[in-house]
């Protein structure tokens, strides 16, 4: 019963912040910016995508698990995030990471515990570097107020990751690289909003980027809406409010999406059922 009740009240917030984005923008201007894209600034963000959902994800899982006294190869942390790209796509908030970290336990027999804590720190530590990215764009901005306020949070966001890495680390080097990586994913999906924007005609400043867009991404991580539909839009519309019309932010908003988790999802479903058959049925 309760578990019927949350699904409805997701449903419902979904619908509400679709009626809210349809409020704030007009609908018909998003198909306009959208028909006018340059190809060139999307080709570029599309690279960028591939290298968040891959590489840069890989190597995090290789380096973190690594950190925790757990070694894989570099092919097998590739195969098990390209494996992966639907199931993380698709799924809320960081079950994602759960998904893999269970082929990994079924068909490369690595320790529960460990794996599954490292699918939690990859949490943590993108998590962390949202807050670190943002401090530096609040600082970036200048002002005083914001300038105190980013710097702090950048500094608290720091601390966390590390005392987390402290107390869990058996190879501290390995684990501060797996946090790297984790950050560089982060950091990459702020690239790929601003070649967006660029595509869209939008010259944003680097820093407003920093201040706003970890924002943005960590309210559509949040399990409000049905696979965070509607929030980021939301998100992205209220807090760039004043760079550029309404439908061009939510264009930009429906076009990172795509870029970063839609498209990534529909390539991966290929090896999805390959991969949730080899985690639910290894081979002897």
């Amino acid at each position: 019963m309760k578990r019927r009740l949350a699904l409805l009240a997701t449903a419902l917030i979904t619908v509400g912040v679709l009626v809210a984005v349809v409020w704030l923008v007009d609908v018909r201007l998003i198909g306009s910016a959208l028909s006018r894209t340059d190809p060139l600034w999307i080709a570029g963000a599309v690279v960028v995508s591939a290298l968040i959902n891959v590489v840069l994800g890989a190597e995090a899982i290789r380096f973190i698990l690594q950190g925790l006294g757990v070694r894989i190869s570099r092919s097998v942390a590739l195969r098990a995030t390209v494996g992966n790209l639907a199931l993380q796509g698709v799924l809320p908030a960081a079950t994602g990471n759960l998904s893999r970290a269970a082929w990994l336990v079924k068909t490369q027999q690595t320790p529960v515990a460990e794996t599954t804590a490292a699918a939690v720190l990859t949490v943590i530590f993108k998590v962390t570097s949202f807050g670190i990215l943002a401090g530096l764009g609040w600082a970036w901005m200048g002002g005083s107020a914001m300038h105190g306020a980013g710097l702090a949070l950048g500094l608290v966001a720091a601390l966390v990751a590390v005392v987390i890495a402290r107390k869990t680390a058996s190879d501290w080097v390995a684990l501060t690289a797996g946090f790297g990586f984790a950050g560089s994913m982060v950091g990459s999906e702020l690239v790929v909003f601003y070649l967006i924007l660029r595509a869209l005609g939008v010259v944003a400043d680097p820093a407003l980027i920093l201040a706003w867009m970890p924002l943005a991404l960590i309210g559509a991580k949040l399990p409000l809406t049905v696979l965070g539909v509607g929030t980021r839009e939301a998100l992205v519309v209220v807090l760039f409010t004043g760079l550029a019309d309404p439908a061009v932010l939510a264009a930009a908003a429906l076009l990172h999406s795509f870029v970063v988790h839609v498209a990534p999802s529909v390539i991966g479903t290929a090896l999805t059922f390959g991969f949730l058959r080899e985690a639910l049925n290894p081979s002897d």
